[in-house]
């Protein structure tokens, strides 16, 4: 396919005859998925990758976003959709039931009891193939390394005691703890609105994604005078970039957002925006590095503890076994119940890349001004049409 160059997305895999690789994208915002979907595109079986097909299970209720993939749809074959709101197998062309008032669902793990959905649990119903494996992305991963999906089923099919196995996500709640002690976070701070600042409109409309194009922060090692560490102060103005810091690293420095992670699931490492804006802009300066390999290791055992299900492999069987969930929260469930009762853990590839832009608190404090005022959601679609070797549709 043109702009597809040749690639190595399914090398040191040997799948059992029967099995497919499916990729699960819980559906519903266009403005990610427009990244993602080159990816997706990227790591096809008919593309050199593993993915025989990837299903789309519906979770909004908004018209631009629903139009969206029924255009992706009419033009990729691989691609269907599930609706588990009405139950509908996948592929099917019925659309969810709009209420009188278009209710904005909740996409994260968080449950959703107020609209037409009943939380994610009945998203899993899409899987219906036992024999194949599953690998569930959210609709706002915006990278994915050529090797994670390979890597993911490759770890799965050799460990047959493991119950699923998770991306190493930048950006993924727990794994931010495991990146820092790993010393990958580079010092970044926002900038501040200038005299010579553009409108943030033109801001955000950067040339270049690379961080080594930024100029270097103008409070240098004190950081952004007034801003906290800790995700309590909103952003500067839409479209604003964080700049690095240069510290003499003989000199003490400020307390950075990513420091305040813990060993934790949740806490900071999922509600400071600044957390999220730190680790991205440090992982954009490893990818143009090509200093990735910090944040790789091998495999990381949860040993029952949560972990957010951002990017997760696991075979078809044992959800359809795990039907019906004990509760609602199906995070929980997977990460946590089932994997105890099968005295089967989940665990971390930590060979396998890919990056999550960010958590529901990190997109909503400040009422919005927060991580997505920030110029990286443009950066990230930038890498994605530099790797994919084409332009991508705003």
């Amino acid at each position: 396919m043109p702009g597809f160059p040749p690639s190595e997305l399914n090398e040191g895999c040997t799948l059992p005859p029967d099995a497919r690789v499916i990729g699960l994208v819980f559906y519903g915002r266009k403005e990610f998925v427009s990244i993602l979907d080159l990816y997706l595109k990227r790591n096809l079986r008919v593309n050199g990758g593993l993915l025989d097909e990837v299903i789309f299970v519906v979770k909004t209720n908004k018209t631009h976003d629903l139009e969206y993939l029924d255009e992706l749809l009419s033009q990729q074959p691989q691609y269907s959709k599930y609706i588990p709101s009405e139950g509908k197998p996948s592929g099917d062309v019925c659309v969810p039931s709009v209420p009188s008032i278009t209710q904005d669902l909740k996409l994260d793990w968080c449950t959703d009891k107020t609209g037409p959905f009943d939380g994610w649990v009945s998203s899993w119903k899409a899987v219906v193939e036992p024999q194949s494996i599953y690998i569930k992305i959210d609709d706002d991963i915006v990278y994915i390394e050529d090797s994670t999906i390979p890597a993911l089923c490759k770890k799965l099919v050799e460990n047959p005691q493991y119950f699923a196995v998770s991306a190493n996500v930048v950006n993924g709640g727990f794994t931010s703890w495991l990146h820092h002690r790993l010393g990958v976070y580079a010092p970044y701070w926002p900038e501040t609105r200038s005299a010579s600042a553009t409108s943030a409109h033109e801001m955000s409309k950067i040339p270049c994604w690379r961080p080594s194009k930024l100029p270097p922060h103008t409070e240098r090692s004190e950081g952004a005078s007034g801003f906290c560490a800790d995700g309590t102060t909103p952003a500067p103005f839409q479209g604003h970039r964080w700049l690095p810091l240069r510290s003499d690293p003989a000199k003490p420095r400020k307390e950075l957002p990513n420091d305040t992670v813990i060993f934790d699931a949740w806490g900071p490492n999922t509600e400071n925006w600044a957390v999220g804006a730190q680790t991205h802009y440090s992982f954009l300066q490893h990818l143009e590095q090509n200093t990735t390999w910090r944040y790789k290791f091998d495999t990381w055992n949860m040993d029952h503890m949560r972990l957010a299900i951002t990017f997760l492999a696991i075979r078809g069987k044992d959800i359809i076994d795990s039907f019906p969930f004990s509760c609602d929260d199906d995070e929980y469930y997977l990460t946590c119940i089932r994997p105890k009762e099968l005295a089967r853990p989940v665990v971390i590839n930590g060979t396998g890349l890919a990056a999550h832009f960010a958590f529901n608190p990190q997109r909503v404090a400040h009422d919005g001004k927060s991580i997505m005022w920030t110029d990286l959601l443009d950066r990230y679609r930038l890498v994605a049409a530099e790797i994919a070797g084409m332009v991508l549709k705003n």
